[in-house]
């Protein structure tokens, strides 16, 4: 509890390990080296959201230094203003549909018009999450199989939605 309520939301947190840090001992007969062991997960500053169309090549790059990691892939189905964004693919839209298929629950509506969120995020990030670049071509198997996921309906705009650090 003091250790949460000492180092939430800060990016340096020093601890000083005495009695006064614990409510209880929870060693009462152990008089000599006592010792605490904190976990931790330290979450990123900022996320880059990018959005990529059928036909994009995916590619994320990150510091040598640095690994990807993905907080959200969605494969969205939607007519809204950014599908002026990938009218190189689809110069139609179905007027008035608005579906979401989302990994870690992002979306605001869910359909099953289009195949599960969890489908595509697995595929995604099973390619590249940990790596420090990652590069898939269109004709690569996981794009045509993210790609491929039938629709209910025809004629609906997709596209991939990642959300991401390094």
């Amino acid at each position: 509890r003091v250790v949460k309520e000492t180092c939430n939301d800060q990016r340096r947190c020093p601890i000083s390990v005495s009695r006064e840090l614990f409510d209880i001992d929870p060693c009462p007969l152990l008089f000599e080296n006592k010792g605490v062991t904190i976990s931790f997960n330290c979450v990123p500053g900022s996320f880059q959201e990018t959005w990529f169309c059928p036909g994009d090549p995916l590619h994320f790059h990150c510091p040598p230094s640095s690994l990807l990691v993905f907080k959200s892939v969605n494969l969205e189905h939607e007519t809204r203003p950014r599908d002026e964004q990938c009218q190189h693919v689809y110069p139609f839209a179905l007027n008035g549909a608005t579906t979401t298929n989302s990994l870690h629950g992002d979306s605001k509506e869910e359909s099953n018009l289009c195949p599960p969120g969890s489908l595509v995020s697995d595929t995604l990030t099973g390619e590249c999450q940990g790596k420090t670049n990652c590069l898939l071509k269109p004709s690569d198997v996981p794009l045509v199989t993210i790609w491929s996921q039938p629709c209910a309906l025809p004629k609906i705009t997709k596209a991939l939605r990642t959300v991401h650090t390094c």
